[in-house]
This record gives structure tokens, sequence and C-alpha cells, in this order.
């Protein structure tokens, strides 16, 4: 059962969804409800009392196609052993907050509204951690490249290069691709999070809005929004309400709010916020919080004797491997050469 697994990394394995519900659930976890018609088969299991709240949902279509959708807070850390084999995956993420280290090499921490690509090789794994007591929304669909040829009308060898080298080429390490979460790509992915259908309605609906959602991926990937495009209207309120978010996470970014929560005490509606934040400031909310945190910890190494998870932890790293590799990246060296520094 969940209790004896809950310091371990469960096996995750997007070709076989039978072997994922058992490792996450017990294999006596009964699904809430299993619905199918002849396109697939879904099943959506609730999370027992006793290990969190929400309910995940894992759906087959045919073999080229798997639909993944948490709306859920684990009560207790999750680490999962990711084997994505030869299909390609697509995240959509509302509320996150998750740790990826792909191949090996690349960490990855996600914890603002965003949509990725991620794409690893055969042989190839991925450690995916969410944290315990954190809400997770999002939507992934994953499918194989085949598939993707087939959505965006061209062979699959002659695919345009930007899809070729995001889906199909076979270097060898992992791809992984972040994108902003467009309006239209947020308004489909809580379609496919809050819809009320049940049994074979449910199933069809998922697949449309999944292949609906893809198309507009798939188009971004090829087309891509010039970097500084004006958001939806910004009156004079909506200025001020975000003048007023950026000074919540100035006097917060150690323990930030989530955006739902910064929204809801400014006013405005997420969507807004997240892409009137990154208009105004020329940069996204996690990225103006990584800014202070890195800016706090470069003062803390070269003004204080404090050690170096002590500082990582009071600027909001969870990790000090996370906080080195930041720094590294921020200033060109790791946090013992800036302390030693004269």
């Amino acid at each position: 059962m969940i209790s004896a697994m809950e310091s371990g990394i469960l096996p995750f394995c997007w070709t076989n969804f039978d072997t994922i519900i058992p490792a996450l659930f017990g294999k006596d976890m009964v699904p809430a409800e299993i619905y199918e018609n002849n396109m697939g088969r879904g099943f959506m299991m609730e999370l027992p009392q006793d290990v969190g709240t929400g309910r995940v949902e894992f759906i087959e279509i045919s073999d080229q196609m798997r639909i993944l959708i948490f709306d859920c807070t684990w009560f207790n850390r999750r680490k999962f052993l990711v084997h994505d084999d030869d299909w390609v995956r697509f995240n959509f993420g509302l509320s996150l907050d998750v740790t990826m280290n792909l191949d090996g090499s690349q960490k990855v921490h996600i914890d603002t509204a965003s949509w990725r690509v991620i794409n690893n090789p055969d042989g190839l794994t991925t450690i995916e951690e969410i944290p315990a007591n954190t809400r997770s929304t999002w939507v992934t669909i994953c499918c194989k490249p085949e598939y993707i040829a087939r959505l965006s009308g061209y062979h699959e060898d002659d695919l345009p290069n930007p899809l070729r080298s995001s889906f199909c080429e076979k270097s060898g390490i992992s791809f992984y691709q972040p994108f902003d979460l467009t309006s239209r790509l947020n308004t489909i992915t809580n379609e496919i999070l809050n819809n009320s259908l049940s049994g074979g309605f449910r199933l069809s609906l998922c697949l449309a809005k999944a292949n609906e959602i893809l198309c507009h991926a798939i188009y971004h990937v090829l087309h891509p929004e010039p970097k500084n495009k004006i958001p939806a209207k910004l009156d004079g309120r909506d200025k001020d309400a975000i003048a007023r978010a950026r000074e919540i996470l100035r006097r917060n970014f150690a323990n930030p709010p989530t955006v739902r929560e910064i929204s809801t005490e400014i006013g405005i509606n997420r969507n807004k916020l997240y892409y009137g934040f990154k208009y105004l400031f020329d940069q996204t909310i996690s990225e103006y919080v990584q800014d202070l945190r890195l800016t706090e910890a470069h003062h803390l190494l070269r003004e204080t004797d404090l050690g170096l998870l002590e500082i990582a932890t009071m600027v909001g790293f969870r990790h000090q491997c996370n906080f080195s590799t930041a720094i590294k990246k921020r200033y060109g060296s790791n946090p013992v050469t800036i302390r030693n520094e004269p």
C-alpha cells in the first residue's frame, strides 16, 4: 500500500498504465470510475483520505496517446522514475511544484503556470519529485512522434525543423523546452480538468480537447509569439494590482504565495496577472522570484558566515544542489568560490 512506498521511488512507464496505478495507489485500490468507448478507456482514482485530496485520471487512447490528469494534493512527497520510451510529453500546468532531473544532468524546477515539451530517448529516465502538501493541477498528453506528424499534416520524415528537433531527433540526450501558457491553452487545460461529463462522453471530450490543445501547442512551436506581445488590455487598476503583486513577491520571495493566491488578493484573474506581469516587468513571476533569491543569496555569501545549506533554505531553495546550480548559472562561480573571493 501507499504507506509502504512513501519513501521510495515509484516506477512510471507511459507505455503501460496498468503498472502505474498499483504502484501509486496499492494493488487493492479500486477506481472511483472506469469509462470506455471504442477509442479507449479511462480510470478515475480518488485519493484516500489518509493519502491526500483530489483525483488522478489515466486515459489510454489506442496505442498512440496517453492522457494523465492531476488535480490533487499529496500529504507526503511523491518521487517518480519516469520511462518515456519513444513517447513525447506535452505538460500543461496551472498549479504545480515539481523538480525534474532529466537524464541525470539537467535539473528543472517548475512552480508557475506554463507548458513544456519533454522528449527522452529510449533508455533514458527522468526522476520527478512532487513535494508534500502542494496542489498539483495539470494535464499531460503523451503521444508518439507519428501521431504528431499526422496532426500537423506532414510525413514524419518531412516535419519542419522546429518539430523534428523537438519531437523526433534521436540525439541520445533529453529534450526539454518550456513555454508560456497562452490564454487559449489555459482555457483548454481547464476544460479537460473541469468538465462534468462521465462515461464514454467524458473520454470522447478529453480526446477532442487533447487534439485541440496539441494542435495549438504544435502551431506555437512552429510560429512562436513575439516576446513582447501586448497581453489582454491592462487598465490603470490592473497595472496597480500587478505592481502590488510584485511587492507581495518581493516581501515573500523565500516562500512566495501561489499565482492563484496572489490573484485572489489583488483582485484580477490569474491569466491577466501572469501575462501582465511579464509585459510590465519583462520577466515572468518565477524569473522575478528567482532573481530576488539569488541576489539575496549572493549578499549572504559575501557578507555573512552562514552555512551554505542555511543560506539556501533562507532564500527559498529546498535542495542545496539546486541552489549551487542556480548560483553558478547566474554568477559563473559556485557558492564556495563566491564566498572565498577577496
